[in-house]
């Protein structure tokens, strides 16, 4: 997906998560793994996600919420690699939770997704294509778009609070990044699929990231290798990274700015004092080559910007 298909990679480089793999030891004569790429129509996993988001101002936290939720994965059609995949999400539970109106935002939202289905399609190479149920998704994502705009307002009188909500969440209701939020999962998890890697070799490209904070793409680099690997075993360790870049994530934060601060009857300074600014993600993997499919995965999110930072952190994990 990465080799030949590389333009269908997802996601950022940046820090990785804390979790660190096994130092590269594989022979120059056994260097060379091919990921399998070979779903078969019935396969099924059920997955364990804790997700983890926080938003820090001087390294203390204006708010932190952990949830864990359960998510069924079933191949309901494959032909050669070419597959439908369902992934249906269980009832989330809360870990803990601090009282803020962000926390409470983010626990509702996986309510909203309790029991919904995504259906996507990969291709021979295993990449992620595209959903396959996008006219039921799309229903979802404007329940979940009107709810938060809706309990943003009842809960404070603060205009440029609701318009700062309202303008990250509009964009949610068109095509191009409500498929994009909608398949993150799935290309989480076929990240890796029919790739053939050399545990020597560090792979580096161009590739452009999508904002959390307003759907807007920003050029970056991509980051990603076969850290280490054990074919009696049957395991890999691989990661990824990227980080967008610096100065166009800023002209993109500034506009973002002015826009919500104009709609809610605001100027901003012509100079506007942005801080330190920057956007970048990342993730490492135990794979089970008997499958071609992860084990675990952690995935982290980092943005800073306007002197605060904001970090997810998904833990994954195939329980059966």
């Amino acid at each position: 997906m990465l080799n030949q298909a590389s333009a269908d990679a997802q996601s950022a480089r940046g820090s990785l998560p804390s979790t660190s793999p096994a130092p590269k030891t594989a022979a120059p004569d056994d260097a060379l793994l091919e990921i399998k790429n070979d779903l078969q129509s019935g396969m099924r996993y059920r997955l364990e996600i804790t997700d983890t988001q926080q938003r820090l101002r001087d390294g203390v936290a204006e708010y932190s919420v952990t949830i864990v939720t359960e998510a069924d994965l079933v191949v309901t059609e494959a032909v050669g690699g070419v597959a439908v995949v369902e992934l249906v999400f269980g009832t989330p539970s809360v870990r803990n939770s601090d009282d803020s109106l962000e926390a409470r935002l983010a626990i509702t939202s996986y309510r909203i997704f309790e029991g919904k289905r995504i259906l996507y399609r990969t291709n021979g190479s295993g990449a992620v294509t595209g959903l396959a149920n996008s006219h039921e998704i799309g229903k979802v994502f404007n329940d979940v778009v009107d709810r938060l705009i809706r309990d943003v307002g009842r809960e404070t009188n603060i205009p440029m609070l609701v318009e700062s909500v309202r303008a990250g969440l509009d964009p949610m209701r068109r095509g191009p990044y409500m498929e994009s939020l909608a398949l993150e999962l799935p290309k989480l998890f076929h990240f890796f699929s029919g790739l053939k890697l050399d545990s020597r070799t560090n792979y580096s490209r161009s590739k452009f990231m999508r904002l959390r904070l307003n759907g807007a793409e920003v050029a970056g680099t991509l980051d990603y290798d076969l850290a280490w690997f054990d074919r009696t075993k049957q395991v890999a360790w691989l990661r990824w990274s990227q980080t967008a870049d610096h100065v166009r994530t800023a002209d993109v934060v500034e506009a973002y700015m002015r826009d919500i601060a104009g709609k809610a009857g605001h100027r901003l300074p012509i100079r506007l004092d942005m801080g330190s600014v920057g956007a970048s993600e990342g993730a490492v993997y135990e794979l089970d080559l008997k499958t071609g499919l992860p084990k675990t995965i952690a995935f982290s999110r980092h943005y800073e910007m306007l002197g605060f930072s904001s970090r997810q952190s998904l833990n994954i994990r195939v329980i059966q």
